[in-house]
């Protein structure tokens, strides 16, 4: 029996004889103990045959899991490298805001159009899918042609494309890089440091490839270089041991890390966003009940919300309720408004509960600015969650640094001299206080990352 390590995906396990369940406890405890797993009994029942079936879910314990820096060079309008980092620059032992005093809880990201604020997260979802394996289902012709998806600066097109991410899984730290053409993978190494080692250790090597050689840490031979061998063409060294759950917990926690760690909202049909959000209400009463803790607290008449599973249809049906109206309201003929809610909330408070890394390009196209503004303290004050949230957004409602830190703000600019994109933080400001108004400040140019809307005016007169 193998069970894949997918997000709240529910089994369906056939138990008939005592040594049947004995075995199936053994094989969830050995699969919890190597991959982080815990499962999670959801209902069960008896059938005609008496045979006992049970229901039950994968969930992932991710114990401690952050993203501490990333960096990226020559892709697409980055030419030079440039670094997110969420790590602050000083520890603030009173601020909430923070996750164990040094490491941030959000991103906001600034820019005009085209200045490379979607280049950045676009950056970070590439290294994902490149782990993960999956990159190129995203590329139809690359699939066909097993070439990998390169867009290099046009300055530099001779030149790789280099991601690197320092993170943390499971209270361990890893540094994890790789770089590529449209050929093949360049480099590829993996680093890490024990939570029990002492400050300033060096990270210690897991793997390295150069100039088409690897090299291994003494206690990662044995595993990994076996694999080289049959290791697929253009995929990475990390990818192919993950998914061939390798029995080491050091290496799959670093792969763990981007296949669960890490949510990325993309822009699926409503139909697929729809039944996720179903599935996650329908399999977690905890979940559930947020979400019409939620509701209620942004509309008063709000007042429950049912699933109701409709079998000779085969469909599940979601229905809302409302203080003072008799009738239950189908969410498919809810405002777009309401149905967008409902499609994301699931996920947002799913992430909240896992400690994942919510990554999501403009934000305020699907909420209001104050429904915005309510999810963002979620995730800011929730002092039960590890969660971090990595935003673009054009919505200056929520440059308030009563609410974020100047390490927490972000802008993108895009160098004229030879269009690439720059990226810094509010705090390398000097002078801002904490009465200054930073919404007004930023529309008027101080911190650049606008529309350079004068020349535009100048030009048109």
């Amino acid at each position: 029996m193998e069970l894949a390590p997918i997000h709240f995906c529910p089994y369906y396990i056939i138990v008939n004889t005592k040594l049947q369940i004995k075995k199936f406890v053994c094989i969830c405890l050995s699969y919890s103990f190597r991959y982080s797993h815990s499962f999670v009994i959801v209902n069960y029942f008896i059938d005609k045959s008496n045979i006992l079936i049970i229901k039950l879910i994968s969930k992932i314990n991710l114990g401690v899991n952050m993203l501490i820096e990333f960096s990226c060079s020559n892709f697409r309008s980055i030419c030079s490298e440039v670094t997110l980092s969420m790590k602050v620059p000083e520890q603030d032992l009173s601020d909430s805001r923070l996750i164990g005093n040094h490491y941030s809880r959000i991103t906001e990201i600034y820019g005009a159009n085209g200045t490379g604020k979607t280049t950045i997260l676009q950056a970070i979802c590439y290294i994902t899918y490149m782990v993960r394996g999956t990159i190129n289902q995203l590329f139809k012709d690359n699939k066909k042609t097993n070439k990998l998806p390169y867009f290099p600066h046009k300055a530099n097109q001779d030149k790789p494309t280099l991601f690197n991410m320092f993170f943390i899984n499971n209270d361990r730290k890893y540094y994890y890089e790789l770089s590529y053409t449209e050929e093949s993978f360049i480099t590829e190494c993996l680093y890490y440091l024990n939570n029990s080692d002492k400050p300033n250790s060096s990270m210690k090597l897991i793997f390295e490839k150069k100039n088409h050689k690897y090299k291994f840490g003494h206690d990662f031979k044995n595993v990994l270089e076996p694999l080289v061998t049959s290791l697929p063409e253009n995929e990475l060294l990390l990818s192919f041991a993950g998914k061939s759950h390798i029995d080491n917990k050091i290496i799959f926690d670093a792969f763990d890390f981007f296949l669960n760690g890490i949510e990325i909202h993309q822009a699926k049909d409503n139909y697929s966003r729809r039944q996720d959000s179903i599935k996650r209400l329908d399999e977690n009463e905890e979940i559930k009940k947020k979400y019409i803790d939620f509701m209620k607290s942004i509309d008063e008449t709000f007042e429950n919300c049912d699933i109701i599973w409709i079998s000779n249809e085969n469909k599940y049906y979601v229905r809302n309720k409302y203080r003072g109206f008799d009738k239950s309201i189908d969410i498919e003929e809810e405002s777009s408004g309401i149905q967008n809610l409902f499609d994301s909330m699931s996920t947002i408070f799913s992430i909240l509960d896992e400690g994942k890394i919510f990554i999501c390009d403009e934000w305020e196209r699907t909420f209001h600015p104050l429904i915005i503004k309510e999810l963002i303290k979620k995730f800011l004050y929730n002092k039960k969650s590890n969660a971090q949230i990595i935003i673009t957004t054009h919505c200056t409602d929520l440059l308030d640094n009563t609410l974020l830190r100047n390490d927490q703000i972000w802008f993108t600019n895009l160098k004229t001299e030879n269009r690439e994109t720059e990226l810094y933080a509010l705090s390398d400001f000097k002078g801002i206080e904490s009465f200054d108004d930073i919404r007004n400040d930023y529309l008027a140019g101080r911190y650049g990352a606008i529309p350079l809307l004068d020349e535009m005016t100048k030009e048109e007169n």
